[in-house]
């Protein structure tokens, strides 16, 4: 394992299922960051919750991934059937 291997420090995502939902369909934050004009440094603090989402942004990623938003913010974990 390299050094820098060693140091990474995993992230804290704070909307886990908008992560996951996001992982299924192969979305990265390069993709979430043009879809709501932002960079990618700011998609990763808005996940992490180090800034916040706004009403507007949230609707764009809903509308983008066609998911419900309630579920996408939730602050828990989620599971769907």
């Amino acid at each position: 394992m390299s050094k820098a291997e060693t140091h990474k420090v995993k992230e804290n995502i704070r909307y886990r299922n908008l992560a996951a939902v996001m992982a299924r369909n192969g979305v990265t934050r390069k993709d979430l960051a043009q879809v709501l004009g932002c960079t990618v440094a700011t998609v990763g603090r808005k996940l992490t919750g180090k800034s916040k989402f706004d009403f507007a942004q949230a609707k764009k990623i809903k509308n983008y991934l066609g998911e419900n938003m309630d579920f996408l913010f939730a602050e828990d974990y989620v599971t769907t059937t």
